[in-house]
């Protein structure tokens, strides 16, 4: 080589020095940026038959572990997700108060009662009568303003889920910007790194609002899916829609009936068409799944529990139990009822027997609206009875007469011994058959007034039109929502006598009625529905109002410790993982400072040879 040679070399040397000190200088300046990957200079020596005339670079590369990034992103969808849902739940838990604090449904409903048991020993002082009032006031108050939480922030679900839609379709156009550019570039040669970490860095924010799979063909092109395999971006973006609705109250749900839907769902737009991408849970992670979920079950069984709470409330002081009387119809035995007793949707009459030994029961249940037939037997909390709906649109004689003719209950007679179109019915046993057995008749109905003669009263009813509560199905159940409508009957706080006077010749320190309301509180065992997710294993729970709403408290506690564990838990899952991909794609600044040393010393060698190459050509021309 001569010293032309050397000369070019050590240029070449210097040019690809100079290109190593850019890289390393740009990684130290990027080594707190959020994404960012550590750049590395690709050089190779070149050659002319055998002898080396320089050194060239080749493209500037990213060191990047990419199952550690794939990781990343699964996780980091759990994280946005647990994440939410802590939140929320703190939240919720915070609003219903801890237990035993002033304003806590338990401390609420113990004043409640407090005062019920002050009238039992004092019903006709019009101060305890008046403190009764006002207590009952204070908790009917309370179950209104926690309903209204839990349906604001179903509303601020609503409006995140609209927000990260448009932020996915905001990313998902920007990623396939950058794809462009990216495959543009591989076709002149390699494509910029830098480009690849901002594509990265979207994917990964895409990754937090919803559970991604990423499939790379060749490193610039690739392909971007839910893990339930629906396509986000294939060469183009997909749209996502979300028709979002401004209130969400507890009568708005989530249905796959566009018509039913009361609530905003995500539609996805492409070649094939649109898909509801809530219909089949399309979205399985992430904040969107996380908001999702919140709005249309974990805050809807919130408001459903709060619910049951105002339901047996209102039922358990305000419904009337009346037996039916002993009849018989030559061998066979059972009990007579006039159905006419039924005078409000939701009114219904329990029948109690034994078929070959085994105990069952049938809950008939008036329906005024035949659309809602048949019932479930979800329709009441009792989780062993059988529900029949009975219409009730024309008549209570029509509905006796179609009791008898379609109950269809093996080895039971229902019938009108006084004739068709009379309402007080028969229900019997299979006489000489003897093979079941009638225990029990019973109808329970929902109270319009004070003066009836019953002990039970409206204390509480349904909304400001002081509308009677008796658990109607009609349409919307009269129990949906309920605990943002429960109020005190306008009519007992206008006259607080009727806490005491039952009938017309009551005496005014009578405790017959303060004394039946206060152990309907007290000692009325209830079942509450399924809906309340809090004892999953037998379908409902049963106890009283107190300890139901103890255990709506406990419930809401437990699941928000839970969420405030499993973001605790995913928080040191992403922690561990972010340090492994540290060390292998992100910047080591006494790392690069070592590079950097390296490339100052090639620079200072490589300056030295063209140094020497100079004198040894000035010499040379000096001869």
């Amino acid at each position: 080589m001569g010293l032309f040679g050397a000369l070019n070399v050590a240029v070449s040397g210097l040019r690809i020095n100079q290109q190593g000190l850019e890289v390393v200088s740009g990684n130290i300046a990027n080594s707190e940026t959020p994404g960012y990957t550590r750049k590395t200079l690709g050089q190779f020596e070149t050659a002319i038959g055998g002898q080396i005339i320089g050194v060239r670079r080749t493209e500037v590369g990213r060191e990047l572990d990419a199952l550690l990034q794939r990781q990343i992103r699964s996780e980091g969808a759990s994280s946005g997700y647990f994440d939410v849902r802590k939140d929320y739940l703190a939240r919720l838990d915070q609003s219903l108060g801890i237990p035993g604090g002033a304003n806590a449904l338990d401390t609420l409903y113990n004043n409640f009662t407090t005062a019920l048991q002050a009238l039992t020993t004092s019903p006709d002082s019009p101060s305890v009568r008046t403190n009764v009032i006002n207590e009952a006031s204070f908790f009917a108050s309370r179950l209104n303003t926690l309903s209204g939480d839990i349906q604001a922030m179903r509303t601020e679900a609503e409006v995140r889920l609209a927000s990260a839609t448009d932020e996915v379709n905001a990313l998902l156009v920007e990623i396939e910007r950058l794809t462009n550019v990216v495959i543009a570039q591989s076709y002149l040669g390699n494509p910029e790194a830098s480009l690849l970490d901002q594509r990265d860095r979207n994917i990964d924010q895409l990754s937090k609002l919803l559970d991604v799979q990423v499939v790379n063909n060749d490193g610039a092109d690739l392909k971007i899916f839910t893990n339930s395999g629906v396509a986000l971006f294939d060469k183009t973006a997909v749209t996502l829609t979300f028709d979002q609705r401004s209130l969400v109250t507890a009568t708005n749900h989530y249905s796959t009936d566009p018509n039913a839907r009361g609530v905003g769902t995500i539609m996805i737009s492409s070649g094939v068409g649109e898909v509801d991408l809530l219909s089949a849970n399309y979205i399985r992670s992430g904040e969107i799944a996380a908001y999702v979920e919140l709005r249309d079950r974990t805050l809807v069984d919130a408001q459903a529990q709060l619910d049951e709470i105002a339901h047996n409330l209102a039922l358990a002081l305000g419904t009337t139990e009346t037996a039916g009387t002993a009849a018989a119809a030559g061998a066979q035995t059972g009990y007579a009822l006039d159905i006419a007793a039924l005078g409000q949707p939701g009114d219904s009459v329990t029948l109690n027997y034994t078929e070959n030994g085994t105990a069952k029961t049938v809950t008939f249940i008036r329906v005024d609206d035949p659309t809602v037939l048949p019932l479930s037997n979800d329709a009441t909390a009792n989780p062993d009875d059988m529900v029949i709906g009975v219409d009730y649109s024309g008549g209570a004689a029509a509905a006796a007469n179609w009791l008898v003719a379609n109950h269809g209950l093996s080895g039971i007679t229902i019938a009108q011994p006084g004739g068709a179109g009379t309402t007080t019915l028969q229900f019997l046993d299979d006489g000489a058959a003897a093979t079941t057995d009638v225990s029990g008749v019973a109808a329970s109905v929902a109270e319009t007034g004070f003066s009836s003669g019953n002990s039970a009263a409206p204390v509480f009813v349904d909304g400001a039109s002081n509308a009677v509560y008796s658990g109607a199905l009609d349409g919307h159940t009269q129990k949906l929502g309920f605990a943002a409508r429960i109020a005190v009957n306008t009519n007992l706080a206008a006259n607080p006598a009727h806490l005491v006077k039952y009938a017309a010749a009551t005496e005014a320190g009578d405790p017959t009625r303060p004394m039946f309301l206060f152990d309907r509180l007290t000692q009325d065992t209830r079942h509450f529905t399924f809906a309340s997710s809090i004892s999953a294993s037998s379908g409902a729970y049963g106890g009283t109002v107190s300890s139901f709403i103890q255990e709506v408290a406990a419930y809401t506690g437990q699941i928000a410790d839970m969420a405030a564990r499993e973001k605790e838990g995913q928080d040191i899952v992403m922690a561990s993982l972010e340090a492994r991909y540290s060390e292998t794609s992100g910047v080591d600044i006494d790392e690069e400072m070592t590079r950097l040393i390296m490339l100052q010393n090639s620079y200072a060698a490589n300056a030295r040879v063209i140094s020497v190459a100079q004198e040894m050509l000035d010499q040379l021309l000096n001869m």
